[in-house]
């Protein structure tokens, strides 16, 4: 009889064992993935973060755009603020505009002084 026991306790014993290993695995499991979800909300903040940038800063230079061709400050905006304004936009706009596949897609500037690279076309 008490060898039945000491089996039945070793058997136990066993399962025990079995199921802290699970109990661990789980552990290193949920760390792991409450790692991910906080890098995931990490990147998520930032990229709403940069958009709320963007947003604004878009605002802004729609703002003064505005202005300028209502010319409401006729006055306070310079020829340096204009090429500027002008640069930004056309800077973004550029930005905007997916690299064109090959060489069909590009053609000369619109302006021979023009540095700045000038696509017509998109690929599709």
């Amino acid at each position: 009889m008490k060898m039945e026991h000491d089996d039945r306790v070793k058997i136990l014993y066993e399962h025990l064992i079995d199921q802290d290993a699970l109990i661990k695995n789980l552990n290193e499991q949920t760390m792991s993935l409450l790692g991910s979800l906080r890098d995931t909300s990490m990147r998520i903040q930032e990229t709403y973060d940069d958009f709320l940038f963007h947003a604004h800063q878009s605002a802004d230079v729609a703002h003064v755009v505005k202005l300028m061709f209502t010319e409401i400050h006729e006055d306070a905006l310079t020829m340096d603020h204009y090429y500027y304004i002008v640069t930004e936009c056309l800077n973004r706009t550029m930005l905007a505009i997916p690299e064109p596949c090959g060489t069909h897609g590009v053609s000369s500037p619109p302006f021979p002084n023009c540095l700045m690279p000038w696509t017509t076309l998109r690929c599709s």
